[in-house]
């Protein structure tokens, strides 16, 4: 596991992952708490204002993600969350289970701030903790290029996956639909038509926008550069022998356009070696965020 990456390792640039987030994020701690609790919580009563102090431990090995959200789940219950462990540390010490923060406030507060922060800190953690080991898989393979997530995310929880994604060192790639335009022109388009093509997209994005074409061939692979694409993006699924194609695109056609080659489609931790290439400078995979393996928490009230 990277936890010694040199991003975890100054304070001062941890501090600076939470000041990536939008100025609105927060609205959606509020958003959260309306689906647990939308009506009466009958158990309050019975709980409480006692003042009480709860530890936040790792249960599984994992990297500590979503420190954000979690203070923000208790700061919105009125309690003091207190990190005794940075964001990108490991969760155990030589699969010692360790102490990572505290919460501190009326004991029906942190119990009402329970399962929504550690719910949104396990799934954080468990993204930064996939990303990490896929990371860490296609370095020792060899890839010097960037390692990104997808828009297949869930719904409403875009932010907290992506943030997670940050965390464990990959590219948050298209964050929303404005951040890249991607495009699949028709197969059956030649070089000129697809030149047409892609000079109605830049009119309409502009000269700064960055616009990528998915290809089934190398041959509409050329035609997209001639367009003008920025990114040509690869489907192995599609195009067999993908790295020869990447390989002659940078070959023939990078000492006149600028572009990069990206590669997407059904990239595992068990296969991804078999995508690295150093003239491909972007894989890109829902693995990162998808059926990942989760990574538990737990928080106990002192004795």
């Amino acid at each position: 596991m990277r936890v010694k990456d040199p991003r975890f390792v100054y304070k001062d640039r941890v501090r600076k992952f939470s000041h990536i987030l939008p100025n609105t994020w927060k609205s959606q701690v509020a958003e959260w708490f309306a689906e647990d609790c939308e009506s009466l919580d009958c158990a309050e009563s019975l709980t409480g204002d006692e003042e009480k102090t709860a530890t936040l431990y790792g249960k599984s090995p994992g990297i500590l993600a979503g420190a954000p959200f979690f203070q923000e789940v208790f700061n919105y219950v009125g309690c003091k969350v207190e990190w005794l462990k940075e964001e990108g540390c490991g969760t155990h010490d030589n699969g010692v289970t360790i102490a990572l923060a505290t919460v501190t406030g009326p004991l029906r507060k942190i119990l009402r701030g329970k399962r929504i922060a550690l719910n949104v800190l396990s799934r954080c953690s468990s993204i930064a903790t996939q990303t990490d080991k896929m990371i860490s898989i296609a370095r020792n393979a060899g890839f010097k290029g960037s390692l990104a997530g997808t828009r297949e995310t869930t719904p409403g929880f875009r932010l907290v996956e992506k943030y997670g994604l940050i965390i464990g060192g990959a590219d948050a790639h298209r964050f929303d639909l404005s951040n890249l335009t991607v495009v699949k022109p028709p197969e059956n388009l030649d070089s000129w038509s697809v030149t047409c093509f892609m000079k109605r997209i830049r009119d309409v994005c502009g000269p700064n926008h960055n616009i990528a074409v998915e290809v089934s061939s190398e041959i509409a692979a050329h035609h997209a550069i001639d367009g003008g694409a920025d990114i040509i993006v690869l489907n192995p699924q599609k195009i067999k022998n993908f790295k020869l194609v990447a390989w002659h695109l940078q070959d023939v056609r990078h000492n006149k356009f600028k572009f990069i080659v990206e590669c997407t489609g059904n990239i595992t931790p068990e296969n991804i070696t078999s995508f690295v290439s150093r003239d491909i400078s972007i894989l890109t995979t829902s693995s990162l965020h998808k059926g990942v393996p989760h990574v538990e928490f737990s928080l106990k009230l002192n004795e």
